[in-house]
């Protein structure tokens, strides 16, 4: 088996591009607010820095003017008033005018254009000899030449006037310098957008071709991958991915393709696993026959009270051995037949002696020493009893094929025991244990350290069926060796199993007649089974007629009407099962009647038959079986009021 080797690290071309991506766009991103930043932000801090001045020049300039023109209304109102002597309203006027500083400070008139400048200082030379006109009005009053006065103040409005039309040329050339100054920052501003605008054009560009690409190394083979796990779902296991490139992806349809491998190869191999558990139950009920036939002949011999002590210790030894191979027979069917889940109580003991038997047959073989360490007064756990024995089936046959790489003597432990609420079972074996590499990989499906011999699914899959029912599977190292440990939830409430003890095969009274009268159709295609259970019955008092299959039994019922049917489940020409519906539909008082036989016990279980668990019997059975179950059906009809003959 080769596993599937981990991902290498070395080349990471995707990665790298989705990288050179990301740190594309982020430089494209800084480097249009950089433009900006640098571009405008200098200008309008340049337009703010030119422009303030120029701002602060004109509100003096407007503050003054509205100075003069209140201090021109008040002389206005002197002169008028010129008659009536008004001393406080001269002397706040003459306060007024000589409170009158610089119209612009220096260091503010240095900072305007000279343009501006030039009119600025005409601007100061007008309002300083307005102001001297209207202190001359002032004086003139005060000597009482009111004429005098008002022909001052008349000169004093020409300068005001000159003084407005001074204002009015400074506020349109620092209007027309603002305007420029806009220009400029307008300009700087288109400058900017358009280097913006055609950033934006090459990242866009770039961005498109960066979708190109990522798009031709991921959304391409990503959309390959989906169809071909479609495929793989729809049961084309055989499905290959094409590998583009060297790279993740390419490395992930590389992976993609082993899987699928691995996987085909998995499938042909449980199908041939399958084949041959439908070939082991096939066999398995052809061998019951000839088992059922000589236990049957055993059991009717050891019935004579005559039989020589020695003869009847051989007869008595074929039956045990009969009896146990179909026991083998039965557990090697539960093992390779998948049945129903049924969780409850278990018997771990138990479980773990019907798993040993399955494989009891190598430990002489291989030279193996089994040793018990079970608990006797072990709890019952919560599991399911079929697939806890897959599980350690799978132990014991690892810890066999493990043990065959050292020589001889061998040791297999197997012990059981209570631990904080779980139940424990350990399995233990010399082998040379669990290399370190394989450690880690133990439980993961297909890693296997027997090459094509080995599935890799074993530990996977007995794990994740301990996991299922609550429980845990784990390996632990031994010197030597290794050890498997299942721990499993103790199913609280339930009874302590007692030890299991084979139950002695009761041997039939010769001289008994128990069931004298009963009339019995015995249908069974085995000439070997059919035969003595048709001369052991009649011995015991029955009335009995046979077939060969369910049609030549359902032409015998057209006669007479039995009062118990004995019938082999797998029949040619027509089955138990088939003939069991017939009778449904013909005979229905003929259904309670019925008592099936089988040699294979998935086969009943999966035909869920509608009878009672007592009345199928399963190959190879015991005589005195048998007639305890046609004792119980006239036991049964005549609880309900009908005669058995």
């Amino acid at each position: 088996m080769t596993t599937i080797e981990p991902v290498r690290q070395a080349r990471r071309p995707l990665r790298r591009l989705i990288v050179a991506v990301l740190v594309v766009t982020v430089l494209y991103v800084v480097a249009v607010a950089g433009n900006l930043a640098l571009v405008v932000g200098p200008a309008a801090q340049r337009m703010r820095a030119e422009t303030q001045p120029v701002l602060t020049v004109y509100r003096a300039l407007i503050d003054r003017a509205e100075a003069l023109d209140a201090a021109s209304q008040a002389a206005l109102q002197l002169v008028a008033e010129s008659e009536v002597a008004d001393t406080a309203a001269r002397a706040a006027l003459r306060r007024e005018l000589r409170a009158r500083g610089e119209l612009v400070r220096p260091q503010e008139l240095a900072r305007v254009s000279p343009a501006m400048q030039a009119l600025l200082g005409r601007a100061a030379d007008q309002a300083s000899a307005f102001e001297n006109r209207l202190a001359e009005v002032v004086a003139l009053l005060d000597l009482g030449r009111a004429g005098e006065a008002s022909l001052r103040l008349s000169e004093a409005g020409a300068l005001r006037d000159q003084f407005s039309r001074t204002l009015a040329q400074t506020e349109r050339l620092g209007l027309t310098d603002l305007l420029r100054r806009e220009e400029l920052l307008a300009r700087e501003l288109r400058r900017a957008a358009a280097a913006a605008t055609a950033g934006l054009l090459a990242g866009l560009v770039l961005l498109a071709a960066a979708l190109v690409v990522l798009w031709r190394r991921l959304a391409v083979p990503l959309g390959e991958l989906d169809a071909a796990l479609s495929r793989v779902a729809q049961g084309e296991l055989e499905t290959q991915l094409p590998v583009h490139r060297d790279d993740e992806m390419g490395r992930l349809s590389m992976q993609f393709n082993e899987m699928t491998r691995v996987l085909h190869a998995r499938a042909e191999t449980q199908g041939r696993f399958a084949a041959a558990g439908q070939l082991v139950a096939d066999v398995a009920h052809e061998v019951n026959n000839p088992l059922m036939a000589i236990g049957a002949l055993t059991d009717q011999h050891l019935g004579d009270q005559a039989l020589p002590r020695e003869l009847r210790a051989d007869l008595e030894l074929i039956r045990r051995q009969a009896r146990r191979a179909g026991q083998l027979l039965q557990g090697l069917l539960r093992f390779v037949r998948s049945s129903e889940p049924h969780v409850g109580p278990v018997d771990v003991n138990a479980v773990l002696q019907h798993a040993v038997e399955l494989v009891a047959y190598q430990f002489g073989v291989e030279e193996i020493t089994l040793d018990w360490q079970l608990d006797g007064r072990l709890p019952a756990a919560t599991g399911d009893a079929g697939r806890l024995e897959q599980v350690f089936v799978n132990l014991l046959s690892n810890a066999v094929q493990a043990m065959r790489a050292v020589p001889p003597p061998r040791r297999l432990v197997i012990g059981s025991r209570r631990h904080e609420g779980r139940v424990l079972v350990s399995v233990s074996d010399s082998g040379p244990g669990v290399a370190p590499g394989m450690r880690d990989r133990l439980f993961r499906p297909f890693a296997t350290s027997k090459g094509a011999a080995g599935t890799g699914l074993g530990l996977y899959i007995s794990r994740k069926i301990v996991r299922d029912l609550g429980g845990d599977l784990w390996h632990e190292p031994a010197a030597p060796g290794a050890r498997f440990v299942v721990a499993l939830p103790v199913a609280e409430g339930a009874p302590v199993p007692g030890p299991e003890r084979p139950a002695a095969a009761p041997v039939p009274d010769a001289r008994a007649r128990p069931l004298a009268g009963l009339r019995v159709l015995v249908i069974d295609d085995e000439d070997a089974v059919r035969r003595p259970l048709v001369r052991f019955l009649t011995r015991r008092g029955a009335v009995v007629r046979e077939a060969a299959n369910g049609r030549d039994g359902l032409a015998a019922l057209a006669t007479e009407v039995p009062d118990a049917l004995l019938v082999d489940l797998r029949m040619p020409v027509m089955s138990g099962l088939e003939l069991f519906q017939r009778l449904a539909t013909t005979w229905p008082e003929c259904t309670g009647r019925v008592v099936f036989l089988s040699g294979d016990i998935s086969l009943a279980v999966r035909e869920q038959l509608p009878v009672p668990p007592e009345r199928l019997l399963l190959k190879p059975v015991d005589l005195a079986t048998v007639e305890l179950a046609l004792q119980g059906v006239a036991t049964a009809r005549s609880g309900d009021g009908v005669s058995g003959s």
